[in-house]
């Protein structure tokens, strides 16, 4: 089990076991500022993932909520950089049906 993978399972986010099987992409075009005015520079790096077992769950902490969804029905992203994985992933997955 990868680092990524016991981060993931563990203790923070999911409480899913999961296996890496592919990166999907690194993301990192995107300066950003939160709504309490931080500015950064976001990279985001994207797996997918395969579940092994354990069910959904928050940690409470960090994450207050979980859910999955629909390839063609994921929500509005906050931000910019979130909003173009999401279509590289709804387009990569429609070509795969």
């Amino acid at each position: 089990m990868t680092r990524l993978e016991r981060l993931y399972f563990k203790k923070e986010e999911t409480k899913l076991n999961v296996k890496i099987t592919n990166l999907f992409g690194i993301y990192s075009d995107d300066n950003m500022e939160y709504p309490n005015g931080d500015l950064a520079h976001s990279i985001c790096i994207v797996y997918e993932m395969e579940i092994i077992n354990g069910m959904i769950q928050a940690d409470n902490d960090e994450t207050l909520e979980l859910q999955f969804f629909e390839i063609d029905k994921l929500p509005s992203m906050f931000c910019k950089q979130h909003e173009e994985i999401k279509l590289d992933l709804q387009t990569k997955y429609k070509m795969e049906k």
